[in-house]
Order: structure tokens, then C-alpha cells, then sequence
């Protein structure tokens, strides 16, 4: 191989230096630039840009085919090794220009909070109105789509040694409770328990928001805020996996109403969950800010000092990293934070993102489309969506992309969009999430659309934290999704005492999938729950301390025979339709969706499309408080195989250590159960 060629890079540099050890560029654009220049010269060995420590500014670095390495000539950038090299797209605010905070806006505060708070004038530092933009909704079923003006984007926010400080709201911690809902509003739904709303998605006028009511305490609260005009509310206002945030048209303290402005999709509901946030008055807590957006002023409570501390405003609104249709280029031990969007979008094949971290991120850390793409050995937090997102492969094929995430640690993600932005995500064909450790987060941790995944040996905890109706690891609604094996992974902790949600989770007749060798220990609601799919297989697990191990329920045959809640048989249909099943390689591999047919007048038929036909669910070891907590439809059995489970009261029954393996007798009774290789889950070399 060729001697790489080295370029170097320091914040003690000059742009008009030459970039060799001696002589180092200052700014990340102009290595990036230098690079570009010896590509289009044409490669004649590997390219390795080496950062020194340091700060480097960077709003956006655009990446195209001309910026690419080779299979034998890859472009690598990378930490030099003396230092934490941070791409910061983020403004370091100065921290002696905190002072304390004075006049009438100090007598608006709470006294324990008065002594506390500081502001911060960003005029004085040339940030302007249109750096900081107005105040956005967020959360994933937001609305603000729906509305007229500048209502869509993501909020310019206030980083205090390196975590998203709070905007000032109450109460302080957890979620105020709608006592009633004064107005449905415009909504998806006509009612409560009614029908859905066929024509809302295409109303093309603004839908009037809804009312609810408050309770006595917060109206006393509302009472002292001398600009309601400014204040928001988030909540879960109906269901526990939609949430969203609003401002607040009105507040009427004598019929203890609020009027959200923009509407919830699916309405509100008596015990919805909401805070309310944006409220000088409301800043009373360590960690919490309000940004006077007319007068720029950074009102802060402080967690730390300000001279034991760091502060960065977030303002770029654009990606760190975005590379389109480039090959062979490689990211290695290097910081990403503080933009209003996603960090680093790469479309693209056979790139690499290694050891690097990436916090403080309005979007999602990362999203990579191609194939042969790999994100390994990365921390990743303080993300306002999610984690990593990997695309690629041909459905239709069934072309495997081997885009990898692998070695990971992804925690304490989706802050701000709460709910359906996993830690890892794949979709397309054929990629792999393996070794991973994912922690902490409100909703769910993996999602896999597509076909022919594999989801192995990952350490999953302390996530699904706000939601009953979700799991940890997740996907729905496709009958030809068929391939995906979830095996060796290590469950725990799913829920609390409040939430129960799953922990893998098929939702709405997801099919083809299997799930084997994983443990799943306190996942308060259901280990699995089987949304009545078709060909999955649920076989050589453990699930302990659930309140149901095993759900494996015929929603879609209820629902067409019965009249059961559950009516998606024609999306269904047309997940079916979408893809080739009469034809190779779908037909050799998938033979049963060819098979598929829709007569009713034979519902018994094991090919009548809603029957959750060809289950296997055996040789699975549960520990539940009663037996009825292992439920397998009838028509599950009448369909599959349903065999050697064995369900005990209590795991010192079944469990000889606390690497879960089998007690002897319980072997004995179970002679096809493989050992789980609980040691090699997670991440390699770090205790679980």
C-alpha cells in the first residue's frame, strides 16, 4: 500500500499554512477543502486528516461524490490523540456575562428563586432575532404542520455543561392530569370512543385546538404570570404514545380552562397527562431557563456556578455532516454537538463513524443510507429524536445493505421528541444492530422495519419509561416483514411503577419474525406482546418478573370475524401487495405469503390471511405471578405450535445464577433449551 497521505489540523494553525505536522491548517473547512483538492488530483494513497485538540467551529461541512476515498485509498478524519477534538456548531457563551438579574423582571420570580437567577444579554454578543428564531412545537405528533406562518422548526436551546437545561415550566418534574375537556377540538377522531375522522388529514384550514380544564391548584398557580401569551403546554394529552406541544391560545382562570392553539391529533381525555413550560415565572428550579426572544435575554436558574461551568446556545440550524452519494470516508474519535437538527447525514456506501461522541444534538445523531456502513464504539446522548438510523437494502430483492451498528452506547435520548425515535433504528433489508447498549429514554429503544435483520446481543435498561402502549424493541403493521431474528439480547428494567409497557413487541400483525435466547428481566407490562401476526416464532427465551411473560393475541381474525376492536385487514393487504411473494427469492424463502388468500367463508383455512397462522412458541422458561400470564390465543394453537413452556412463581425455581442459566431439573425438563451466552451481551468489555 501506498505511505498514507497526513494532514493535520489545530486550533493554533493557520489556514494559509500547508497542513503538514509542522505547519497545521486552523479550521476543520479548510482540511475538508485540502482533501477535496488531492481527489480531484486523483488518489494515489489513503488520506488521513489528523485533528489536535481543541474546539473547532462548524456549521455545516457538505460532503459530495467529489470528496470521496476508495476501497484501497480511504479518506479517513480522525483525533489526533492529545486532546478532545470537538466539531461544535453551538455558541460558547461567555460566563463572567452572567449577572444576576435585576428590576421588575426579578420581582416577577418566585422569592426562593430571585437570589438565584441570572440573564444573559445576547445582543451584546451580535446574536441576533433571526439566529434565534421563534419558539417551535415539538414532540412527535405535533401539529404545527397544520398552522400558518414560521411554526415549524427546531428551537434554539440552552446547553449547561453539556446537558439540555429544562424551559421554565410547571409543575417542575412529572406531568399535571386533565380533570375534563371543556372542547374536543378538530381532531382525527369525531369522538372519544368514536370513529375515526376520514377527512382531517386533507382539511387544508388551521383545526381549532381544544379546550380542557385544570384543577384548583394550578389555577391558583396561572394566577401570578403577568405574560400567559407566552406559555406552551406538552403533554401526552390522549394517548401515552402521542405527544406534542402547543402554545396556549387562552386561559380563562374563572372557568379554570386553557385553550391550546394548535390540536392534538387524536383529542384530549380526562387523567391526559400535561405540563406547562415557557413561563418567567415559572423559573424556580436548577436547570431551568427562559429566553425573552423580543428583548434576547437568557434567563437561567443555574444547576452549577457559572464559573464552574460551561454554556453553549444552540443556533445552526443545519447539519454538522452532510454528505451525499460519497464512498470509502471514515470519522473516528471525534465530538459532534450543539445544532438544531440532525448531526450527521450521510448518504452513501462503505463510511464509517467509529469511536466518536455526539451530545447535545436537536435531531437525531445520526442517519446513514447505502450499504456497508458501519457506526461502531460511539457514546451518544442529550439528543432531542434519536439515536442512529441506518437505511438500506432491497426489499423487493431482498438485498441485504450491512449497514452495522455495533459496540454502541446510546442513553438519554429523545428528550424533546418522546416517543417512536429509537435508540437504533434500521430499515430496508438486511442490517444488523449487535453489541449495542441502549439506556434511559422514554419511549422505545430499537425499531426495525423491513426485512431480514438481525438485532443480537445488545443490553437494553431503564427505557419505555413513559409510555403503556409501546416496547422496547418495536415494529408493526407489515405481513411480508418477514426475516428479522432478535436473539442473545438482555432486557431489563422495561417500565417502572407507573408504566407497563413490553419488552419486544410485534405490534398489529407484524409477521415473519423470531425472537429466540433473550432474557428479559422486570419488564413491568409484557415480555412480548404478538400483535397477532402471522409465521413468528417466539422460542428458547426467558422472561422473568412480568405481569404477562407471553401475549400472543388474533387481533386481526377477532376483528374480521367478530367485530373485534382491531379492523387493519387492508393494510395488511397492502403491505402484501407491495412486495414480489409469487416470485424468487421471495417464494423459496417465504413460501406462506404466497399462500395467502381472503376468503371468509373458510376462516379455518391456515392461509386465510387473518389467521395468526404457523406460530411456534416453545421452550420458553417464565416467571410470572399467576399461569394465566402466559396467554396464547386459541386460535394461535388451533394455527401453530405451542409447547414446552414452562411458567414458575418464583426464579429461584428456574434460575441457578445471576448470569441466568438453568437450574439442572428444569434442564431435564427442557432437553432442546440451549444456554443463553449471557456474557457476551452488551458491549464488549463492559459489565452489564
Amino acid at each position: 500500500m501506498n505511505e498514507i497521505i497526513k494532514l493535520y489540523v489545530s486550533p493554533e494553525g493557520l489556514d494559509a499554512n500547508d497542513g503538514t505536522k509542522d505547519r497545521p491548517f486552523a479550521t476543520a473547512k479548510r482540511a475538508f477543502d485540502e482533501v477535496k483538492n488531492i481527489v480531484k488530483n486523483g488518489l494515489s494513497a489513503p488520506v488521513t486528516v489528523y485533528f489536535h485538540g481543541g474546539d473547532y467551529s462548524v456549521s455545516c461541512i457538505e460532503l459530495t461524490k467529489a470528496d470521496s476515498g476508495s476501497e484501497e485509498f480511504p479518506i479517513t478524519y480522525r483525533a489526533y490523540g492529545d486532546g478532545e477534538v470537538i466539531f461544535n456548531s453551538g455558541i460558547s457563551l461567555d460566563m463572567s456575562d452572567f449577572r444576576p438579574v435585576e428590576g421588575a423582571v426579578k420581582n416577577r420570580l418566585k422569592e426562593s428563586a430571585r437570589d438565584k437567577v441570572l440573564v444573559y444579554d445576547l445582543k451584546k454578543h451580535g446574536i441576533t432575532k433571526e439566529q434565534v428564531g421563534p419558539l417551535y412545537a415539538f414532540g412527535s405528533h405535533n401539529t404545527a404542520s397544520r398552522y400558518p406562518g414560521d411554526t415549524v422548526g427546531k428551537n434554539s436551546e440552552l446547553f449547561w455543561n453539556d446537558k439540555r437545561l429544562t424551559m421554565a415550566r410547571y409543575p417542575n418534574e412529572g406531568f399535571l392530569e386533565i380533570k375534563g375537556v371543556a372542547d374536543w377540538g378538530e381532531c382525527i377522531r369525531l369522538s372519544r370512543d368514536g370513529e375515526f375522522n376520514p377527512y382531517w388529514r386533507d382539511v387544508k384550514r388551521p383545526l381549532r385546538g381544544g379546550t380542557i380544564i385544570v384543577d384548583d391548584e394550578t389555577v391558583e398557580e396561572m394566577k401570578t404570570w403577568q405574560t400567559p401569551e407566552t406559555a406552551w403546554a406538552f403533554g401526552y394529552f390522549f394517548v401515552d404514545w402521542g405527544d406534542a406541544a402547543t402554545p396556549v391560545d387562552w386561559i380563562n382562570l374563572e372557568d379554570k380552562t386553557v385553550k391550546m392553539k394548535f390540536t392534538s391529533p387524536y383529542g384530549y381525555r380526562e387523567g391526559g397527562q400535561y405540563f406547562l413550560f415557557n413561563v418567567l415565572e415559572e423559573l424556580d428550579a436548577p436547570g431551568e431557563y427562559f429566553i425573552d426572544r423580543d428583548e434576547l435575554l437568557i434567563y437561567v436558574y443555574p444547576p452549577k456556578k457559572p464559573q464552574e461551568s460551561s454554556a453553549m446556545l444552540s443556533l445552526s440550524r443545519d447539519n454538522i455532516i452532510k454528505a451525499n452519494d460519497v464512498e470509502y470516508i471514515n470519522f473516528e474519535d471525534i465530538t459532534f454537538k450543539g445544532n438544531r437538527n440532525d448531526a450527521i447525514i450521510i448518504n452513501g456506501n462503505n463510511c464509517t463513524i467509529k469511536n466518536c461522541k455526539l451530545i447535545d444534538i436537536c435531531g437525531w445523531a445520526i442517519r446513514m443510507t447505502g450499504i456497508n456502513n458501519v457506526v461502531y464504539g460511539c457514546d451518544i446522548s442529550r439528543t432531542g429524536e434519536g439515536g442512529i438510523y441506518l437505511e438500506g437494502g432491497d426489499r423487493n430483492t431482498l438485498t441485504h445493505a450491512n449497514n452495522i451498528a455495533e459496540n454502541n452506547y446510546v442513553h438519554d435520548w429523545s428528550e424533546l421528541f418522546r416517543t417512536y425515535n429509537a435508540g437504533i433504528m434500521v430499515s430496508g433489508c438486511g442490517n444488523i444492530i449487535r453489541h449495542n447498549e441502549l439506556a434511559r429514554s422514554p419511549h422505545l429503544a430499537i425499531s426495525h422495519p423491513g426485512n431480514e435483520h438481525l438485532i443480537e446481543y445488545n443490553y437494553l435498561h431503564e427505557v419505555v419509561q413513559e409510555s403503556h402502549d409501546a416496547g422496547a424493541i418495536y415494529t408493526g403493521f407489515d405481513w411480508a416483514a418477514h426475516g428479522t431474528v432478535a436473539r442473545y439480547n438482555y432486557l431489563k428494567n422495561v417500565g417502572n411503577d407507573k408504566y407497563f409497557p413490553c419488552g419486544i413487541y410485534w405490534d398489529d400483525t407484524f409477521s415473519g419474525q423470531t425472537a429466540y435466547g433473550n432474557i428479559m428481566y422486570n419488564v413491568t407490562g409484557k415480555a412480548f406482546l404478538v400483535g397477532g401476526g402471522r409465521d413468528n416464532t417466539v422460542e428458547n427465551n426467558i422472561m422473568i418478573n412480568s405481569e404477562y411473560p407471553m401475549l400472543f393475541d388474533d387481533r386481526l381474525r377477532d376483528g374480521v370475524l367478530n367485530g373485534g376492536w382491531f379492523g387493519g385487514l387492508g393494510k395488511c393487504q397492502s403491505s402484501l401487495r407491495e412486495r414480489p411473494v409469487e416470485s424468487e427469492p421471495w417464494i423459496s424463502r417465504y413460501p406462506h405469503l404466497a399462500l395467502i388468500n381472503d376468503n371468509k367463508d373458510n376462516p379455518d383455512d391456515i392461509n386465510y390471511g387473518p389467521n395468526p397462522s404457523y406460530a411456534v412458541v416453545r421452550n420458553n422458561v417464565c416467571v410470572c405471578k399467576e399461569e394465566w400470564g402466559f396467554h396464547v390465543a386459541e386460535s394461535v394453537r388451533k394455527f401453530g405450535t405451542v409447547e414446552n413452556n414452562l411458567i414458575y412463581s418464583d426464579e429461584s425455581q428456574c434460575i441457578a445464577n445471576d448470569r441466568f442459566e438453568l437450574k439442572e431439573e428444569v434442564k431435564n425438563k427442557l432437553p432442546e433449551f440451549k444456554e443463553i451466552p449471557f456474557d457476551e451481551i452488551g458491549r464488549y468489555g463492559v459489565k452489564k
